[in-house]
């Protein structure tokens, strides 16, 4: 579960701030928090946290305004590729689409995205996910068509689109801002991987 903490507003190059000290300061006020049993982990884009008597992880996603088009700047994280900074996007819209998407499917999108989550979980190595949750999701929007489809030909259909994708090397529009790649910045290695197993 995803939470968004928008902390501000920045101007059109992003936050003055480091986006590791933004990541921390967060994580020092969820450690705080009542609700929260520990830290599992400071992220590309959010503080994961256990909750206490829960099984769901909660992603405190750090956020500022930028002013454009509801857009939000957002942490990116990696210092093992070099990028360490703000990238915008469009949180809002993905959750307006999920929202449209879920209704249209009579309520079974959602559920289906959840499910192939939970596959890519499993495929990678290790505690490391195959792909980005948003490619998944991404991945799920374009297969289903908007309408309601059973689990197993849902996952199907969502293994199928990557597939597709992955091998053609052909953009994968963002459901929330359609002009947008989810696969812009591949990893080679993680796409040469993910390919068999897809």
């Amino acid at each position: 579960l995803d939470i968004i903490i928008v902390m501000g507003s920045a101007g059109p190059d992003g936050p003055d701030q480091s986006p590791v000290d933004v990541l921390r300061r967060v994580a020092r006020a969820a450690e705080s928090c009542d609700l929260v049993r520990r830290i599992d982990k400071i992220g590309v884009r959010a503080v994961t946290c256990v909750l206490w008597n829960s099984e769901i992880m909660i992603d405190f996603v750090p956020a500022f305004e930028a002013g454009v088009e509801e857009r939000l700047w957002l942490c990116r994280n990696k210092p093992e590729d070099g990028l360490v900074d703000w990238s915008l996007a469009h949180p809002r819209g993905q959750i307006l689409t999920t929202s449209t998407a879920n209704i249209a499917c009579g309520g079974t999108y959602i559920p289906l995205v959840r499910v192939a989550k939970g596959w890519n979980c499993g495929a990678g190595p290790g505690d490391e996910k195959l792909l980005t949750s948003y490619a998944i999701e991404a991945a799920t929007h374009g297969a289903l068509g908007l309408e309601p489809t059973a689990f197993a030909p849902g996952l199907a259909a969502t293994l199928a689109t990557l597939e597709d994708h992955l091998v053609s090397h052909r953009p994968l529009p963002d459901p929330g801002s359609p002009e947008s790649d989810v696969f812009e910045m591949p990893d080679e290695d993680r796409r040469q991987r993910a390919i068999p197993l897809v």
